[in-house]
């Protein structure tokens, strides 16, 4: 069984691989790197900040890591924060589901352990289940369960491929091949770029892609 990784600290090591990469990070920048509110990178910086692992050049407002870590680490972390995301929105989901259902068994243990004994009837003879009837309970929460997994699944493909396009488009039309070919960085996908950092983060992309095709069509 994989660790399950915990959001915060995954977006604490995104954070860090950036920081290390980029030689610091702006407030703007880490929040949209880490896909998160201002409001919530700002605190997560300030977190960091007061641990002893970041410093603010006052000069212009650029955070730094005081961490040492490889930077190659980056495209890695960044698919980590993806995994425990994705991880923490079915645990959710499967709360949200189960909740309800836990209500209504103690509802029922209550009713049936409070209830007078009933009178003495004869059973009556039960009747048949019409054709094409309802499925179980678990079965129609296993059902609605496939089908939300299989609405995010799209909607995280539909992303990570307008991601894929637009980074190619983008190294198009600043004529990345020429810089690199140069010796020089590349500024794609709001940030300067390497060939490797480029290779890397596309390479990245078209895993995710194929993987949630993959699991589209197995789930039909």
């Amino acid at each position: 069984m994989s660790h399950e990784l915990d959001p915060k600290e995954a977006e604490r090591r995104l954070l860090h691989a950036l920081l290390i990469e980029h030689e610091g990070l702006n407030v703007e920048d880490v929040a949209m790197e880490l896909k998160i509110p201002r409001d919530r990178a700002e605190a997560l910086l300030d977190a960091e900040l007061r641990a002893g692992l970041v410093d603010l050049r006052v000069e212009d407002q650029v955070y730094v890591s005081l961490r040492r870590l490889r930077t190659a680490d980056t495209a890695l972390a960044r698919a980590d924060l993806a995994r425990a995301r994705d991880d923490a929105r079915r645990k959710k989901r499967a709360v949200l589901v189960a909740s309800p259902t836990l209500a209504i068994v103690a509802g029922l243990g209550w009713y049936v352990a409070t209830r007078p004994p009933p009178p003495a009837t004869p059973a009556p003879t039960p009747l048949p289940s019409p054709p094409g009837a309802a499925g179980t309970f678990d079965e129609r929460v296993e059902a609605r369960l496939a089908g939300e997994r299989r609405r995010q699944w799209e909607i995280d493909l539909a992303d990570r491929e307008q991601r894929l396009a637009t980074l190619d488009a983008e190294a198009k039309s600043s004529d990345c091949a020429s810089k690199w070919s140069a010796g020089t960085t590349c500024y794609v996908s709001h940030r300067n770029m390497t060939r490797t950092d480029f290779v890397e983060e596309r390479a990245l992309l078209a895993s995710e892609i194929a993987k949630l095709r993959r699991m589209l069509e197995q789930s039909r």
